[in-house]
């Protein structure tokens, strides 16, 4: 039924439906040529919403970054130092409580003793070996790679190491996380790293342990993920990260966790002791970044060097030594800052760790984003074109709201991120959809009230119309109205003695100021025919009014009679004088018609009857006849005179029938005295006292009463039948 009624809305939401199905087919499947598209808009939205949802570093964490920044290189001489000065670094450090040391350092080429190089240049100058026992006792002195080791070897030291695709093979792997059987399922899904580039033997084995620095950008060079676990060969090795807070923790059980989908394993994540770190199906993690740059602990190498720092500093802290320093070009563009210190990521990932916030995104995602889609399309494609615009914003702005709610939610709460910018997308597209749909319909909707009812209606009272959203009556209806009909009297008489042209003169001269009349009363003009005018009131707007402004368009129609008949005389054209039939009742309105001419007009028994009243205008000889309705609506506002009790043509049932005198209030101490005698003669009339009536309708002197005093005549020839109750019937239309 309201498909019926507005079958307009079927384009909107064809094409709203289209467009969701379209969007969950492209975020379920996702073929290859949107697959970068999509993916984008996705980053970017990501990137957008982290900086409103992640959640700082707490005041007890316990990261560190000693950070080889512009002004240690300042101080202690430019980078790389020598082993000696780390040495000494990470002894401080051990010595101030650190817990565990991660090195974001990879040292794949033993530092040249001393006494090897002056032995080296002297040689060369001398042209021969040369050999000087106190530089050779003193070379232990200056190998800086063992004094180095022996530093590590003090406390959990873990020293970074990086896959690499291509080149050599260079320096010695720590211990793996774990080897995999041969044909193991969970190798398939880790990437498997041909070559490396690690530490020199000696340092690997003095430290605890070794983690990956490697990073991986997605393919806007933006880091969103890192991998947690790679692989070389058989042997799974953890990231930088993970192998120092395994340290930090005393090397709780790890393992990695799988499970089976649809028959086909996929990693779940890594369980630290009783942590559990959800990862992607490749192992990686989404960086639960805590902030923009520094928003970990910084401390300066060089005061942990000189001792300026002090041991509440590094005191049971997880320590990480890299550079922020310009020249280092240890900096990566981030999701949270397009500069970021690659040893600042590893320490956020730790932090994220060991304080548990680790945002995921569970590989259910996809399914449950689908299928709000396809709710929330399903929803807003029945509803928006049904409602405003206004309305339709608001509905759209709280819908985006609640997913923005539910994204907040499940991020801070259950730390679940949904990709939210394609539900929040086809929110917007939904509702940009429907204004679309609207507008246009609307255009066509103004352009189609504009034919319909420009020559019916007022300019301003079209304004009305356009600015409400309803139909108006195009497909019928029946409702009360009030029906206005308006002739030329004697008007076959002036067609018979003008001629044709100023015949034409004649009724534009008429039918121009008696429309702007109506239009200015608020009516609805029906129709013309000849000089007959026909108009209501009550549609196609609602006016509660609608049988007091006919009345008043009534008056106001003789008032400008009055000026057009001056106007036709300096024409030297014949006076004209109208009669005005006025009904209200249940009429049937709209646009009727056949397909080649349709016209909105009115049509019923009402209708009939307020043609006929103005055919007893010439009977009665008065200006306006009203029906019995019409008077019991705005009798309270209208002073009228009681004409007659009739029975007109085509009805078998009488009616009293009025005419309106004037406004209340306005009446006349004359006007009131006739109307007092109008009454008893009336009366006298009903009775059969004809003599009493007779003499009454005689003092009154009003053509009016012509017609009473010829029935009094005939009655006292024929009397009427036994049981009159001063009925007339009426023969003629």
């Amino acid at each position: 039924m309201l498909f019926r009624k507005r079958p307009e809305k079927w384009l909107p939401i064809t094409i709203s439906l289209l467009f969701v199905l379209f969007l969950s087919f492209a975020l379920y499947f996702n073929p290859p040529p949107l697959q970068n598209f999509l993916k984008r808009f996705e980053n970017i939205a990501y990137d957008a919403m982290l900086w409103f949802e992640y959640q700082p570093v707490s005041q007890e964490s316990p990261i560190v970054v000693v950070d080889v920044d512009d002004r240690s290189i300042i101080t202690e001489g430019r980078w790389p130092w020598n082993r000696k000065k780390l040495g000494k670094l990470i002894s401080n450090l051990y010595a101030s409580g650190a817990k565990a040391v991660a090195f974001d350092i990879i040292f794949p080429e033993s530092e040249a003793n001393l006494v090897d190089q002056v032995v080296q240049e002297i040689q060369a100058y001398e042209g021969k070996p040369i050999n000087i026992p106190e530089l050779e006792s003193s070379k232990q002195v200056f190998n800086y790679d063992d004094q180095f080791a022996k530093a590590l070897a003090q406390g959990n030291s873990v020293l970074g190491f990086a896959f690499t695709h291509e080149g050599q093979t260079i320096g010695e792997l720590p211990a793996p996380l774990l080897e995999l059987p041969p044909g193991s399922k969970i190798g398939t899904m880790i990437p498997d790293m041909s070559t490396y580039l690690a530490n020199i033997p000696i340092l690997q084995k003095s430290a605890k342990a070794g983690g990956f620095i490697n990073a991986t950008p997605d393919s806007d060079g933006i880091l969103r993920f890192s991998p947690m676990i790679l692989r070389h060969k058989e042997k799974v090795f953890s990231s930088l990260s993970l192998a120092a807070v395994n340290l930090f923790l005393n090397k709780p059980e790890l393992k990695i966790l799988v499970g089976e989908y649809q028959g086909v394993t996929a990693i779940e994540g890594i369980q630290l002791g009783k942590t559990v770190i959800p990862t992607d199906q490749w192992g990686r993690i989404l960086v639960p970044f805590r902030g923009p740059p520094f928003s970990v602990k910084y401390v300066s190498a060089t005061d942990i060097l000189s001792g300026k720092a002090g041991k509440e500093a590094v005191w049971n802290k997880l320590v990480f030594i890299g550079s922020s320093a310009t020249a280092m070009g240890d900096l990566v563009a981030s999701a949270i800052a397009p500069i970021f210190a690659g040893i600042e990521v590893h320490a956020h990932i730790a932090s994220g760790i060991l304080e548990g916030y680790l945002p995921s995104r569970p590989a259910w995602e996809k399914g449950v984003r689908v299928f709000i889609i396809l709710v929330v399309g399903a929803i807003l494609s029945f509803t928006l074109p049904f409602i405003g615009p206004i309305t339709s914003f608001f509905v759209t702005a709280i819908f985006a709201s609640l997913l923005l709610l539910a994204y907040h939610y499940m991020w801070q709460v259950h730390q679940i991120v949904f990709p939210i910018v394609f539900p929040l997308l086809s929110v917007f597209i939904l509702f940009v959809i429907n204004e679309i749909s609207g507008y246009l319909f609307e255009s066509r909707r103004r352009k189609d009230l504009k034919a319909i009812f420009g020559q019916y209606v007022p300019p301003d009272y079209l304004d009305q119309m356009l600015k409400k959203r309803g139909e108006f009556g195009l497909e019928g209806e029946s409702k009360e109205l009030t029906v206005l009909f308006s002739d030329i009297r004697q008007f076959t008489k002036l067609c018979e003695k003008l001629p044709a042209s100023d015949l034409k003169m004649l009724l534009n001269h008429y039918l121009t100021p008696m429309t702007e009349v109506i239009f200015h009363d608020k009516g609805t003009i029906d129709k013309y025919v000849g000089d007959m005018i026909m108009a209501f009131w009550g549609a196609p707007l609602d006016d509660p009014s609608h049988a007091e402004h006919a009345i008043n368009a009534s008056f106001d129609m003789h008032r400008k009679l009055k000026d057009l008949n001056q106007d036709l005389a300096s024409l030297q054209m014949p006076p004209i004088q109208i009669g005005v039939g006025i009904n209200t009742g249940s009429m049937n309105v709209g646009d009727m018609g056949s397909k080649y001419r349709k016209a909105y007009t009115v049509l019923g028994d009402a209708v009939n009857l307020g043609s006929r009243l103005e055919s007893l205008t010439r009977v009665y000889n008065v200006d306006t006849v009203v029906g019995e309705t019409t008077y019991e609506k705005t009798k309270s506002l209208f002073t009228f005179r009681l004409l007659d009790k009739v029975i007109v043509k085509g009805k078998a049932q009488a009616i009293l029938i009025y005419e309106p005198l004037c406004k209340k209030g306005e009446e006349t101490a004359e006007m009131r005295e006739k109307l007092e005698l109008h009454q008893k003669g009336l009366e006298a009339y009903m009775q059969k006292r004809w003599d009493e009536a007779e003499a009454i309708f005689m003092k009154l002197k009003e053509k009016l009463y012509d017609v009473y005093l010829s029935r009094i005549a005939a009655y006292r020839l024929t009397p009427p039948p036994e049981g009159w109750d001063g009925t007339t019937i009426l023969e003629s239309k």
